[in-house]
């Protein structure tokens, strides 16, 4: 068989993507599984494929003649049929380097690499102007029992009854349909149009490729589970991996290069890839790939297939498979002679079709993923997967279906799920209770315990209305409010919102309205310092609309009575312990990447990039005899930026300036978050700078954090933060303001940090905690006199989904 045909069986065929288990190809010296390999069968001269785990099946009526397995740098293994071994161990074999030209000092390899990396924007789909496709979606969780263990007589009734259910069913299978466009440089949307799912009706939620794994391995950096990767199809990365030239193939009239690669050590935790890459020649374009986590033991391991074929003129995604192995999470079976646990495996299996590139699109909103209302009625899936659904398929959707009918699971389910998307409690179906209204903690409230009521999707979806009430027990003072939004626009998230309150809100703090970053960037943290405090009574009404995507316009009214828990006084003003706020408020923001999910009726934020821009302008009006003539203008940047490959800088500024005499409530005290009593860090403050320490109508800040890459410290792995923080400001009429101890910043401010972050780390129900330590000086013209008060040690303390 010829090396060409080889290649086209291993890298082409599909059936062994869906195939079902019965036997498995591993390398004889790792024990590795073999995917996408060849099976010859020569009496009947037909071929099968092993899948991406290296499983395969073959029918129980093909009983004559031989089976050879063939897999690309490895010796061909030939037994007879029926099959006598489960487990099939190919020995590795030298192979045959083509002839490139290239210098003595490297391995032909990174020539090969260089010039993809030249050729990258050509080949990569996010720089094409625009494209649309089918995709087929199938998603499964099994677990993978060795084929050994089947022979075992001496085993349990019970674990052989497990057994018998995990070699007849998944524990999970479902499958989607979608239509995906994407025009340059960030719109893209994608609807499921049909949607089935074990032990659901109308399944609520759907699953495609591309949420699961990167869409494609141009994709710089690669980002896997939550975690950020080097790719290996980058500038430079030939100093972090070792490249090999394995094979030369012949396809047609091109050729196809095997390339290897491995990371050169493990110090870098972003480079711990390795896997194979077949490039296509003369375009220097990727053919196919296998990618795998290179650490011998995580708590997540996955292997990555994608094939790609040339469309019009267009290299393009054509099979996308992932497997992910949850090492933490195992079935333990026991047999005669000890107890063993098998991780819980859940896969994806995308196959793309009906690619259109270059095709006239027009942006639409910002939502960029939703279900079709009728997708769950679809009937035609023989029409449209690839493959025949195995009888395991078939018999886990049977299984499903029966559970559902005999239980509450479907709705146990939805309901979960509801929680988890509107971060909320379901209640009596119509309603339902915010996450974040249950508990909180400043230091003027002390702990604050309360409730809200909204309603929820079901009763109607482009309506939400409640109301909040809350208890502070150091302050020993109730709060309430109430507000609702009204949808009245999906394409453009149109909608009108109102609401009133009786609260608490600390002075001279930036807010804006849509950031939608600040819990990600700060962790909230900075809410737990606050200490001053104003009652408010308030009502508020607004309009809010997405006008083009990844743009939000906010335009709204607000008007207050404000009665400082402090000791201060406005001077002009020297017998008014209330103030009344009067203001109209227009902001526009951009945040580059925004997209949103359209489920159960609502759209909800699914991502958000960077760059991040927020510009708000006020005016204040005086009502009557009370009120203040002023006008105020936000402003607020963050960018993240890769930093030579695997570092990342970190980029924010914020200003403000307020014109008119008004009280300090709407001036600014800068970002501080320093405390004597609190140890732990609020990123993105200056941690030496006093809570209320400066006071300014005109203030700036400007921050750059320079984040390392992983590091490798004996049992740790780390990361080293450098930063750096400077403020400005002033105050046109300091005499105004009374009884609050404050100074001004005009000779500017200046902090420096480092952080070593993640000494610790634990995970859960994939959600990443990273704690660690910092260490901050403040110096410059406001350092304080004793030089031991200027220097800060906190506790670094983030999550991370």
């Amino acid at each position: 068989m010829s090396r060409c045909l080889l290649f086209l069986i291993v890298m082409l065929m599909g059936g062994g993507l869906f195939a079902q288990q019965k036997g498995r190809l591993i390398d004889a010296q790792t024990k590795e599984p073999l995917p996408f390999a060849n099976i010859w069968l020569s009496h009947y001269q037909r071929v099968f494929t092993t899948d991406d785990r290296g499983y395969f099946s073959l029918p129980d009526s093909l009983t004559q003649g031989t089976v050879t397995f063939y897999y690309v740098g490895y010796e061909s293994y030939t037994d007879s049929l029926p099959l006598r071994r489960r487990v099939i161990a190919l020995q590795p074999t030298s192979y045959a380097i083509g002839e490139v030209v290239v210098s003595a000092a490297e391995d032909p390899a990174v020539a090969v690499i260089r010039e993809m990396v030249r050729r990258r924007k050509q080949h990569h789909p996010k720089f094409y102007d625009s494209y649309r496709f089918k995709s087929y979606n199938q998603q499964l969780a099994t677990v993978d029992l060795p084929a050994d263990l089947y022979e075992k007589s001496l085993l349990d009734t019970e674990t052989r009854a497990l057994m018998d259910f995990l070699d007849k069913r998944y524990f999970f299978f479902a499958e989607n349909i979608s239509i995906t466009e994407y025009k340059r440089p960030d719109y893209i949307h994608t609807k499921v149009i049909a949607n089935k799912m074990m032990g659901f009706r109308e399944p609520v939620f759907a699953l495609v490729g591309e949420q699961i794994m990167p869409f494609s391995l141009y994709e710089n950096p690669l980002k896997i589970l939550g975690r950020t990767y080097l790719n290996p199809l980058s500038a430079g990365s030939w100093k972090f991996f070792d490249f090999t030239l394995r094979d030369t193939l012949t396809e047609n009239r091109d050729t196809v290069l095997v390339i290897t690669f491995e990371p050169w050590g493990q110090k870098v935790a972003e480079a711990q890839l390795r896997g194979i890459l077949y490039v296509h020649l003369p375009d220097y374009a990727l053919r196919g790939v296998m990618l795998r986590n290179a650490l011998p033991s995580v708590n997540i391991d996955f292997q990555i297939h994608q094939l790609y074929e040339k469309v019009n003129g267009y290299w393009f995604p054509h099979q996308l498979s992932v497997d992910y192995v949850f090492n933490e999470l195992k079935l333990t079976l026991n047999d005669s002679s000890r107890a063993a646990a098998y991780p819980l495996r859940f896969v994806n299996r995308t196959r793309i079709e009906e690619v259109e590139v270059g095709l006239p699109l027009k942006k639409k909103a910002a939502v960029a993923f939703e279900i079709h209302p009728q997708a769950h009625r679809f009937e035609d899936w023989e029409q449209i997967r690839p493959d025949s659904l195995s009888e395991k398929a078939m018999a886990t959707y049977a299984w499903g279906d029966s559970i559902s009918r005999a239980t509450n699971f479907e709705k146990s389910i939805n309901t979960l799920l509801a929680a988890a998307w509107y971060q909320s409690i379901p209640l009596l179906r119509y309603f339902e209770v915010p996450f974040q209204s249950l508990v909180s903690y400043d230091q003027y409230q002390g702990l604050r315990l309360g409730a809200a009521l909204y309603t929820g999707h079901r009763l109607w979806a482009p309506l939400r209305v409640g109301g909040y009430v809350a208890y502070g027990f150091r302050d020993a003072a109730w709060k309430y409010g109430a507000d609702g939004s009204l949808l009245l626009w999906k394409e453009k998230n149109l909608s009108v919102l109102g609401g009133f309150r009786h609260d608490v809100e600390e002075p001279g703090q930036l807010s804006f309205q849509h950031d939608l970053h600040y819990q990600k960037m700060t962790g909230g943290l900075r809410r737990l310092y606050a200490e001053r405090m104003s009652v408010v009574d308030s009502w508020r009404a607004g309009v809010a609309m997405h006008p083009l995507p990844a743009w939000q316009l906010h335009i709204g009214w607000e008007q207050g009575i404000y009665r400082p828990q402090f000791d201060y006084t406005f001077v002009p003003q020297p017998d008014k312990q209330r103030f009344l706020f009067a203001e109209s408020r227009i902001q526009l923001s951009y945040t580059f990447g925004e997209r949103y999910a359209w489920i159960m009726g609502r759209p909800r934020l699914i991502e958000a990039a960077y760059p991040q821009l927020l510009l708000a302008y006020a005016k204040g009006w005086q009502i009557g005899s009370e009120g203040y003539d002023y006008q105020a203008l936000q402003g607020l940047m963050r960018w993240n930026l890769p930093l030579f490959k695997l570092a990342e800088v970190r980029l924010k500024t914020e200003a403000a300036h307020v014109w008119g005499e008004v009280p300090a409530l709407k001036l600014m005290h800068g970002a501080a978050a320093y405390d004597p009593d609190l140890w732990f860090e609020a990123p993105e403050h200056f941690q030496t700078m006093g809570l209320y320490e400066f006071l300014s109508d005109a203030y700036a800040m400007g921050s750059v954090e320079l984040w390392s890459p992983t590091l490798k410290l004996a049992i740790f792995r780390p990361r080293l933060a450098l930063i750096q923080r400077a403020a400005w400001g002033t105050l046109a009429k300091p005499e105004l303001h009374a009884n609050i101890p404050f100074q001004t910043m005009e000779k500017g401010y200046w902090e420096s940090g480092c952080v070593l972050d993640g000494l610790y780390q634990s995970s859960a129900f994939g959600v990443s905690t990273r704690i660690g330590v910092g260490v901050f000086y403040r110096y410059g013209a406001y350092s304080l006199p004793h030089a031991a008060d200027n220097w800060v040690v906190k506790v670094s303390f983030r999550r991370s989904l």
